[in-house]
């Protein structure tokens, strides 16, 4: 619905449980590529945190220089958090997020935008991405719902939706067989 009401000349995206650093806005503003209508991806803090009934409990706060982190792997798993990028609205048209997908549907949106333009790394402190790695998690990605078939039903429609050469085919089934699933990667 924010794709569809948006009306700026960029369009940034924050999951729920994330934050932007308060000097992103006005760092972007003054962002070369961005203002050529290149998208661009940026550096992150990632916050360890808990959950209690009080509320996030920050553990720690982690620099993430994403700089060399997106590459044609991206095809295989997700590689920089969607919370990190900016995009020239114009190469958001017509693209939407999928909502039946019960996990990766930001992975997904992501390949479609790569499929159009790779991102450019600028050096801008942009997001705040929170994670808890332990049983106080909410998360959808932390639940077994997420881990059931489900959820690797939806990793085999990501891969199927954006159709990949042989060799990173190959690098899909390797990842898949880490996981206990053999398919043969000319399905993938």
């Amino acid at each position: 619905m924010g794709l569809q009401l948006a009306k700026g000349r960029n369009v940034l995206f924050l999951d729920d449980d994330d934050a932007w650093h308060p000097e992103l806005l006005a760092s972007l503003q003054d962002c070369a590529p961005l203002n050529k209508g290149q998208s661009v991806f940026f550096n992150c803090t990632v916050v360890k945190e808990t959950r209690t009934p009080n509320g996030a409990e920050r553990l720690s706060e982690t620099f993430l220089d994403t700089s060399g982190l997106l590459n044609k792997g991206v095809f295989i798993k997700n590689q920089v958090h969607l919370s990190c990028f900016a995009t020239p609205r114009v190469l958001l048209q017509d693209l939407l997020f999928d909502h039946h997908m019960r996990a990766y549907e930001d992975w997904d949106f992501l390949l479609f935008m790569v499929e159009r333009q790779m991102p450019v790394h600028v050096p801008i402190l942009g997001s705040m991405v929170h994670e808890v790695d332990d049983a106080t998690s909410d998360r959808r990605g932390s639940t077994s719902a997420a881990k059931d078939f489900n959820a690797v039903l939806d990793y085999l429609y990501v891969y199927r939706r954006h159709p990949v050469d042989a060799d990173l085919q190959e690098k899909r089934a390797a990842l898949l067989r880490s996981a206990g699933l053999v398919l043969d990667a000319h399905l993938l």
